[in-house]
């Protein structure tokens, strides 16, 4: 009795990107099957690197990184994708009003006229305070794209 092959059995989407990878002695699916979801059943002798591969309708190529953090791999390359862009962009933004408001609500006492500080350092507490009010001054990706103004010593 002979030892049986087992092959992995890989799931692509209709964009060729791997969806599901796993090893198998079993014959179904068999390769080229297609699939509910316009997807297709491949096989092969070893895996493959989820992410990094992709299946070109005929053989498999390395798919290079993604330009951004929205693109989305479409049928052999990256497309920007509104909704995804908006949706990460926006949670930057919230994150950023966020640190801000929290910021500014951390230096609320030395704008009260009992505040123990002199006119001057009130000041520049005024001027800080105002650059926080100013952030963000664009829409941001990434909290680590803000010039946060340096704190009144």
């Amino acid at each position: 009795m002979g030892q049986e092959l087992k092959m992995y059995k890989i799931k692509v989407n209709e964009h060729g990107s791997i969806m599901m990878q796993y090893r198998s002695p079993e014959v179904e699916p068999v390769h080229g099957t297609e699939t509910d979801d316009g997807g297709v059943w491949l096989e092969r002798s070893s895996p493959l690197e989820v992410g990094t591969q992709w299946w070109t309708g005929t053989d498999w190529a390395i798919r290079a990184d993604a330009p951004n953090k929205w693109d989305l791999w479409v049928s052999g390359a990256w497309v920007e994708n509104a909704t995804v862009k908006n949706n990460i962009q926006g949670q930057a933004m919230v994150t950023v009003r966020s640190k801000r408001n929290s910021l500014l609500g951390a230096c609320d006492w030395t704008q009260v006229s009992d505040a123990p500080i002199t006119d001057s350092k009130r000041a520049e507490w005024v001027t800080y305070r105002a650059a926080l009010r100013d952030i963000p001054t664009t829409v941001v990706t990434s909290e680590s794209l803000v010039t946060w103004p340096t704190v009144p010593s």
